[in-house]
């Protein structure tokens, strides 16, 4: 539940966050339940105020002891905002997208920690924005927050008391880049609600995050980051999944409880094998090296390792090994900074006994087992072994020298294998024959090389003899 009192105004407006099958039991029983919370309630707030209550599709108001329903059927409504976030600091132009938007009186407000920017919408009579398929268009100018903040704020139509809000989120350039995805996925009701459910989730926590006191981060339950974290992975978006780690890690760290409560949290929630499913290979070196320390004399605790299984003992790495066409993702995994997928390939069970290698070797995806076997010849030897044209080159790890020579080497044999057309020199010798070829044609073309008005029998190929005499 949130709440603010719009400045200059004695209207205390609240906001409430509940189950959807608890708003469709309200709207419902509108009528009904708004007057059991005059005739039921203790508090001379609800029998004596004035109030109004508003959802999706109703509207009721209470005034001296009477409840009035109002009909929202011409209410101004937003279905959506273009861009979703915005760089804090920055101005920008944002296009809402709505119904009923050009009704004489509706304005439009972008409100943001209590400060207010109104812009009135023209009448119909003088409306200037653009329809479509009973859908009005309207551009609103916004800046808000400082630079290097992060937050959000509210786009508001209202006509009355009737209109609703979007949420909005402020922060910097690059999760703003990742966030515009999200527009493109705003078709379907099912990803609209998510998608606005998301922004709201992402807004609050950017909003306490800019607070100066941290105290009512620990009010985010971690089942709201675990909605948050999952979001952003399934979608590949790097830096806004690295930004709520960091979140995480920080409130963590404050509240001892919390942290034992998050580390379940991302233990079962298996953000590592989600990534490795959807083959995104930044996202699995992200997580992999992502760890915390919890003071200077710690050793780092990494959060994401390979081995990490669920319920059933499948981890990331039985994962990548039965799928198809994921060597680069095995390469990945088998990278970790601890070392753990190289040591456990071979021996690491689910509870069907079933290890990445075997798999793999089920699956014919024997290449996986070839790189990881390479990979641990290579840690055993103390060298690295470079795959150019099908051809091993192992380089010991403190020769840069020698790396050089076989790098000179390699060249030479690729120069010689490609045969005389890999210098340069060949070059002009094609030029030259390319130019004989055209000059014997256009003379093979011309049968007279000679008149007969200067006495001279004319000259035909044809009459030229050939062959031994």
């Amino acid at each position: 539940m949130e709440s603010y009192i719009r400045p200059g105004c004695v209207v205390l407006s609240i906001y409430f966050c509940m189950l959807a099958k608890d708003w469709e039991q309200l709207e419902g029983n509108f009528l009904r339940e708004v007057s059991s919370l005059v005739n039921h309630s203790k508090s001379g707030f609800w029998r004596n105020g004035k109030f109004l209550v508003q959802t999706n599709r109703q509207m009721a108001s209470h005034r001296n002891g009477k409840i009035r329903v109002w009909r929202t059927s011409s209410a101004p409504e937003l279905i959506s905002v273009t861009p979703f976030a915005i760089v804090s600091g920055c101005k920008t132009t944002i296009l809402l997208k709505g119904r009923n938007l050009q009704f004489p009186g509706t304005r439009i407000h972008c409100t943001y920690k209590g400060g207010y920017t109104t812009k009135e919408v023209l009448s119909s009579s003088d409306y200037t924005g653009t329809t479509q398929n009973d859908c009005s268009f309207e551009s609103f100018d916004v800046c808000v927050g400082s630079p290097s903040s992060v937050g959000r704020c509210f786009i508001e139509v209202e006509n009355g008391f009737k209109g609703n809000s979007f949420p909005l989120i402020i922060t910097n350039y690059e999760i703003c880049q990742e966030l515009r995805i999200l527009e493109s996925e705003f078709v379907e009701d099912k990803q609209i609600k998510d998608a606005i459910h998301f922004l709201n989730e992402l807004g609050w926590l950017f909003q306490k995050k800019n607070d100066s006191s941290n105290a009512l981060l620990t009010h985010f339950s971690a089942s709201r980051f675990k909605f948050l974290l999952i979001f952003a992975v399934e979608r590949d978006w790097l830096v806004l999944t690295r930004t709520l780690l960091d979140i995480l890690v920080e409130v963590s760290l404050k509240d001892g409880g919390f942290m034992h409560e998050s580390l379940g949290m991302l233990s079962a929630v298996q953000l590592l094998s989600r990534a490795v499913e959807r083959k995104c290979q930044k996202m699995i070196h992200l997580l992999l090296h992502y760890s915390l320390q919890p003071s200077p004399s710690n050793l780092k605790i990494y959060l994401f390792p390979p081995n990490l299984s669920d319920p059933g003992g499948f981890t990331p790495l039985h994962l990548a090994a039965s799928m198809q066409n994921s060597e680069g993702i095995v390469d990945e995994l088998t990278n970790d900074p601890q070392e753990i997928a190289l040591s456990c390939w071979e021996s690491l069970k689910d509870e069907n006994g079933q290890t990445p290698f075997t798999y793999a070797s089920v699956r014919n995806n024997h290449s996986y087992n070839s790189l990881v076997a390479r990979k641990l010849g290579d840690r055993k030897n103390g060298q690295i072994t470079i795959s150019v044209e099908s051809q091993n080159t192992k380089l010991s790890l403190n020769s840069c020298a020698r790396c050089a020579v076989v790098e000179k080497r390699l060249f030479t044999r690729m120069a010689r294998k490609h045969g005389l057309l890999r210098h340069l020199y060949a070059y002009p010798l094609l030029v030259v024959a390319a130019v004989c070829v055209c000059v014997s044609l256009f003379c093979r073309g011309v049968p007279h090389i000679m008149t007969p008005e200067i006495g001279l029998v004319p000259f035909k190929w044809e009459n030229l003899e050939f062959g031994p005499r």
